[in-house]
C-alpha cells in the first residue's frame, strides 16, 4: 500500500512596527490520497484507514463506516453504535488530554502513559465494532470501569473533582492562576471575532457542504472548505461557545471542559444527530467535525468504492481565511510576544495537528 505522509500546517506571519500579519497558513497534509480507494472493495478500504491516518485513526474509521453502511442502507445494531461511539470518544479523551499534558497541565508526565494504557485498554474492548456488519460480542456494553478510569486519570491531572472542572468559573480560575503571565498578555491585546461556528446539524450548512462536493469543486473545497464563502471554525472552542473577554482563557478553558467532560457523554452514549444522508459519515473529533462522503457500485457479489471525499476538521480550522487569520491578523502587540501569541492561538485551536510557525520582523 502506497505510504502518505501525514503532513503539517505552516504559518508564516509579520511583525511590524507594533503590528502583527498573518502573511500565509500552508497546508501540507495529504488530501487525495482518497483516490487510491477508487475501485476497492469496501472491506479493503475500512481496514486501510487505522494504517493510513495517525491521528483520529479511530474516528476516520467510524465515519468511514457510517459512509460505507448509509450507502449500502446497512442498518447497525445498538450495541455496535454504542461501541464505536464509545471508542470515539476514548481516542478524543487521548488526543486531547496529551495535548493538554505537553503544553498546559505541567508537572503531571506519568500521566500520559496512563491514558495510552487506558487508550489501548478501551481499544481492545470495543475494536470488534470497527468492521461492517460487526456483530456485537458478550459484554460489550460494560463501560463502567473504563469510565471510571478515565476519570481518576483527569481529577489526578487537575488535582481537583470533576464537578469543579465542570464550572466556568473554577476554570477560568484555574487558568489564570497556572498560566497567569499568558492570561495576562492575552488581556492586554485586542484580538478580531474569530470564523463562525462549523455545526453540520444545521440541515442548511450540511446541505451547502454536500452540493460543494457533489456539483462544485471538491479538490478545492476539501482544501479550503468554507459555507457560502465564509470559513468556519470546528472543535472544542466551537461546541463551548464564548464565556470570557480573554480569548486565552476562553480557548484553555474549552479545551479542559470538552476534556472533562467525556466521562459524562460516555455514560450517556448520545444517539447521533439524526443527519441521515445516504454515504455520509460526521463523527465529532478532538479537532472538531470530520465528515465523510462515499459513493459505492457494485462488482459482482462485492461493494466497491466508486468515489471518496474526507473533509477534516483541519482544514477548516486552519483556512487561511479561517479564525487563526480572523482573530490574531492586524493585532497590536510587542515584538517580543508575536510568536507566543501566534503559537498559543494555533495550540489551542487544534489540539492535534502538527504545525510551525515563522514571525519575521520587519
Amino acid at each position: 500500500m502506497t505510504s502518505f505522509s501525514a503532513g503539517e500546517i505552516q504559518v508564516n506571519a509579520l511583525w511590524k512596527q507594533g503590528q502583527l500579519t498573518i502573511e500565509d497558513i500552508i497546508n501540507s497534509r495529504p488530501r487525495h490520497l482518497t483516490a487510491w480507494f477508487r475501485d476497492k472493495p469496501v472491506e479493503q478500504v475500512v481496514g486501510a484507514l487505522p494504517l493510513i491516518f495517525n491521528v483520529c485513526a479511530v474516528a476516520q474509521t467510524v465515519a468511514s463506516l457510517k459512509a460505507m453502511e448509509s450507502a449500502q442502507s446497512i442498518t447497525v445494531s445498538e450495541p455496535t453504535r454504542r461501541a464505536r461511539t464509545f471508542l470515539v470518544m476514548a481516542e478524543s479523551a487521548r488526543e486531547l488530554g496529551i495535548s493538554l499534558l505537553q503544553h498546559w497541565v505541567a508537572g503531571k508526565d506519568v500521566i500520559m502513559g496512563r491514558l495510552t494504557a487506558w487508550f489501548a485498554q478501551c481499544h481492545q474492548k470495543a475494536r470488534w465494532s470497527l468492521q461492517l456488519n460487526a456483530v456485537a460480542k458478550e459484554d460489550t456494553q460494560d463501560y463502567n470501569s473504563h469510565v471510571a478510569a478515565l476519570e481518576t486519570l483527569i481529577i489526578a491531572m487537575f488535582s481537583a473533582p470533576l464537578g469543579e472542572l465542570k464550572n466556568p468559573v473554577w476554570l477560568r480560575e484555574w487558568v489564570v492562576n497556572h498560566h497567569a503571565e499568558t492570561a495576562t498578555l492575552f488581556n492586554n491585546l485586542s484580538f478580531g471575532a474569530g470564523a463562525d461556528t462549523l455545526d453540520l446539524s444545521v440541515q442548511t450548512d450540511l446541505d451547502s457542504v454536500l452540493d460543494e462536493l457533489d456539483n462544485g469543486d471538491r479538490a478545492a473545497f476539501c482544501k479550503l472548505p468554507s459555507i457560502n464563502g465564509k470559513p468556519r471554525e470546528s472543535g472544542c472552542f466551537a461546541r463551548a461557545g464564548n464565556q470570557d473577554h480573554n480569548v486565552f482563557v476562553n480557548r484553555l478553558s474549552a479545551l479542559i471542559n470538552d476534556f472533562a467532560t467525556i466521562p459524562r457523554n460516555m455514560r450517556r452514549l448520545l444517539p447521533d444527530a439524526g443527519i441521515q444522508r445516504h454515504g455520509i459519515g460526521l463523527t465529532e473529533t478532538a479537532r472538531g467535525t470530520l465528515l465523510h462522503k462515499v459513493e459505492l457500485r457494485q462488482l459482482g457479489e462485492q461493494w466497491v468504492i466508486e468515489d471518496y471525499v474526507i473533509v477534516a476538521p483541519t482544514e477548516w480550522n486552519f483556512h487561511p481565511r479561517g479564525s487563526l487569520y480572523s482573530v490574531c491578523n492586524g493585532m497590536k502587540v510587542d515584538a517580543d510576544n508575536a510568536t507566543t501569541v501566534v503559537d498559543t492561538m494555533i495550540k489551542m485551536i487544534d489540539p492535534c495537528v502538527s504545525w510551525k510557525s515563522e514571525v519575521s520582523h520587519a
